[in-house]
């Protein structure tokens, strides 16, 4: 594989991966709204620590 080729692939390969990461931002950003709506703990924590702010009800706040 030459060097030319090498630039060829990434300019296609880094607009994919960009796209990819703006869907799962995008997704992340959603899911974030709605558990805060909800006063849920983060869906992305840990089961032990979700279950810890759940039973001493330290709800999230929101921002605004």
């Amino acid at each position: 594989m030459t060097i030319i080729n090498f630039f060829s692939i990434l300019e296609r390969a880094v607009p994919l991966m960009l796209f990819a990461l703006y869907l799962l931002t995008a997704v992340r950003i959603c899911r974030y709204s709605s558990w805060v709506a909800a006063g849920e703990p983060n869906p992305f924590l840990p089961r032990g620590l979700a279950l810890a702010i759940t039973r001493f009800d330290m709800r999230p706040r929101r921002l605004a």
